[in-house]
């Protein structure tokens, strides 16, 4: 069976009642192709927000002087269009429920494993950002395609 066919377990006795709010919509537009199907299925298993896609130069140096990035602007998957980084978690957000976060980012990886697609999780780095992923070797394929970061508010 092709990975794109497989089941995912689903906890969720109400599987497939839940949508997409207008902003999530339009982050989701910002997304690559990859993180665009990874949400086309996320939204059946889980309610979830997309609160952040493409940043901006401004938006981006910004997060780096409130401490909440370290890459400045054109180092991070944020700074394309498509990006090839998003900010995503349950919804309700509950910015201190690292158990809910948590299971939320195994949900988000095993359901990008199924469809083939290998993402970094921010809720695995030691400066623990759960609502985080991107799409691994994004920096490859901008080098190899000459993608140039987006300088346009978003």
């Amino acid at each position: 069976m092709p990975k794109s066919e497989r089941i995912v377990y689903n906890p969720n006795p109400i599987w497939g009642t839940y949508t997409y709010g207008e902003r999530s919509k339009t982050m989701i537009e910002q997304l690559c192709p990859e993180f665009q199907l990874v949400c086309d299925h996320i939204i059946k298993y889980e309610d979830f927000a997309i609160y952040e896609a493409h940043r901006g130069r401004d938006a981006q140096e910004i997060a780096v002087m409130d401490d909440k990035s370290d890459a400045h602007f054109g180092e991070s998957g944020h700074n394309y269009l498509p990006a090839f980084a998003m900010h995503a978690l349950v919804v309700p957000i509950r910015w201190k429920d690292h158990k809910t976060i948590r299971r939320n980012g195994g949900l988000v990886l095993g359901v990008a494993a199924t469809l083939g697609i290998d993402l970094i999780w921010g809720g695995n780095w030691k400066r623990f950002d759960g609502g985080h992923y991107e799409l691994r070797g994004w920096q490859e394929r901008v080098k190899h395609d000459g993608i140039e970061p987006t300088d346009r508010n978003t």
